[in-house]
C-alpha cells in the first residue's frame, strides 16, 4: 500500500528578536525588482525580506499578537491578488483566499479573530471579513461605491474605511461602520482625496490621507479628533505622503511619501509631540504601507 505521510508538527511561529529601536515596522517594497514585504526596526536596522516571489506581494497587517503577518500575493502579474498569512520571519506562507477577483486591504481584529479586507468578487469593491484560516466569509458593505481600506478600531467593534465611486483619481470619503454590518456613518464629504485612516490606539482619533486644501496633486497626512471633530493637517505635503499608520504609544505617525524629489516613496516617521518628521528608508525604489508591530 501507499506509505502514510508523516503527522505535520504544529507550526509554532519563530520568535522575532526584539526591535533594537523598540519598534519594527513591517512594509511592502520594490527595492528588489518587485514589491516584496519586508520588516525594518524603527532606528534603520534589522531589514528583513520575507517574502520572495515572481510576482508581487504587498499591503501587509500584523496579527494582534505581533507572531503572523496577513499580506496581499499575486503569483504573477496575470493572475488575481489573495490574502496570505505568514508567520512573522517569513515562514510558513499560507493562502487564505481564494477564487477570480481581487482580494487586498487587509486588517486583523484587535481579538485575532477575523481580517477585514477589500474585495470585488461582487463587481465593485465591498468590504468582507473572513476568520483567518479562510472560513467564515462574509460581506459588511454592498452598493455601487468601491469601499477599500478597512481599519479596526482598538475595541474591535468599529471599521473605518474609505470609499469612492470610480477609480484611483476620483475623490473619496471616509466612513465608520460597525463591524458587524449596518449603516455605514460618512465622515467627510469634500471634492478631494480622503483616504487610508488609522485609529489612534485609544480609538479617538482618526489618520488618513487627503488632499483638502492643498494645491492640485498634493496630498498630507491629517488627523481626526472625534472628541472635538477638528480636523489638522499634520504633515505639510508638499508632494504625496500617504499610508498614514499611528505607532502602538500613540505618540507617532508611520506614513510614506516622494517627499524629497526622487520620485520614489520613502518611509518617513512623524513625531506628533515634537512636529518632526524623520526619515527611515532612502534607496532606489518604492518603500510603502508601513504597519507597526504591536507591542
Amino acid at each position: 500500500g501507499e506509505a502514510t505521510a508523516p503527522i505535520e508538527p504544529t507550526a509554532r511561529p519563530t520568535y522575532l528578536p526584539p526591535p533594537s529601536g523598540g519598534d519594527r515596522l513591517a512594509f511592502a517594497s520594490n527595492r528588489a525588482g518587485h514589491f516584496d514585504i519586508y520588516l525594518i526596526d524603527i532606528d534603520g536596522s534589522n531589514l528583513r525580506r520575507l517574502t520572495d516571489q515572481p510576482g508581487p506581494d504587498f499591503d501587509p497587517a500584523w496579527s494582534p499578537d505581533g507572531t503572523q503577518i496577513v499580506y496581499v500575493s499575486r503569483p504573477s502579474l496575470e493572475e488575481n491578488a489573495h490574502l496570505w498569512i505568514m508567520n512573522a520571519d517569513g515562514s510558513d506562507k499560507q493562502p487564505i483566499t481564494g477564487g477570480p477577483a481581487d482580494d487586498i486591504n487587509p486588517d486583523w481584529s484587535p481579538d485575532g479573530e477575523w481580517i477585514a479586507f477589500a474585495s470585488n468578487r461582487g463587481g465593485n469593491f465591498d468590504i468582507y471579513l473572513v476568520r483567518p484560516d479562510g472560513s467564515g466569509l462574509r460581506a459588511i458593505t454592498e452598493g455601487s461605491l468601491n469601499e477599500l481600506s478597512p481599519r479596526w478600531a482598538g475595541n474591535g467593534v468599529l471599521i473605518a474605511y474609505h470609499a469612492r465611486a470610480g477609480n484611483q483619481s476620483a475623490g473619496s470619503e471616509l466612513y465608520i461602520m460597525d463591524s458587524s454590518g449596518g449603516v455605514p456613518n460618512q465622515l467627510t464629504n469634500n471634492d478631494f482625496i480622503d483616504q487610508w485612516p488609522d485609529w489612534s490606539p485609544d480609538s479617538l482619533r482618526l489618520a488618513f490621507t487627503s488632499g483638502n486644501g492643498l494645491p492640485e496633486g498634493q496630498r498630507a497626512i491629517f488627523v481626526l479628533d472625534f472628541a472635538t471633530n477638528m480636523v489638522t493637517q499634520v504633515t505639510e505635503g508638499q508632494s504625496h505622503d500617504d499610508d498614514p499608520a499611528w505607532s502602538p504609544d500613540g505618540t507617532r505617525i508611520a506614513f510614506d511619501s516622494d517627499r524629497d524629489g526622487d520620485g520614489v516613496f520613502d518611509l518617513f516617521i512623524l513625531n506628533l509631540m515634537a512636529g518632526e518628521v524623520a526619515r527611515l528608508t532612502d534607496n532606489s525604489g518604492d518603500n510603502v504601507t508601513p504597519v507597526w508591530q504591536p507591542r
